[in-house]
């Protein structure tokens, strides 16, 4: 359940989850896991948001490389506020909308 408020961003509600590599000149390449997971709450008219991504080894072990936590909430009818803090100290308090059309949804935020 979610509260009334937020109701448009139901479909984010759940855990996703994906594999990928990351490749840049200055850095080794690495292959990472990352899990995203919305939490929706029904007595607030928020959602909770929390990234971590794991570096995966050749051993098949994995480490933490990052971790983001923070809320989703309406600030009037079309618009959001989105917090986030970082495990490396970043903090971030960005605003915009959602774009719904369909079965699509999209983000357009700015800090």
């Amino acid at each position: 359940m979610i509260h009334e408020k937020v109701d448009v961003l139901q479909r984010l509600v759940g855990t996703w989850e994906g594999y990928g590599q990351a490749e840049y000149p200055t850095i080794a390449t690495t292959r990472y896991r990352e899990v995203l997971t919305f939490r929706s709450h029904t007595d607030k008219p928020i959602l909770q948001v929390e990234q971590k991504t794991w570096r995966l080894h050749t051993d098949l072990s994995e480490s933490l490389l990052h971790w983001e936590f923070g809320f989703i909430r309406q600030i009037d009818e079309d618009r959001y506020d989105w917090t986030n803090t970082q495990n490396n100290g970043r903090v971030e308090v960005m605003r915009g909308r959602f774009l719904v059309e369909g079965q699509s949804m999209m983000g357009d935020f700015s800090t």
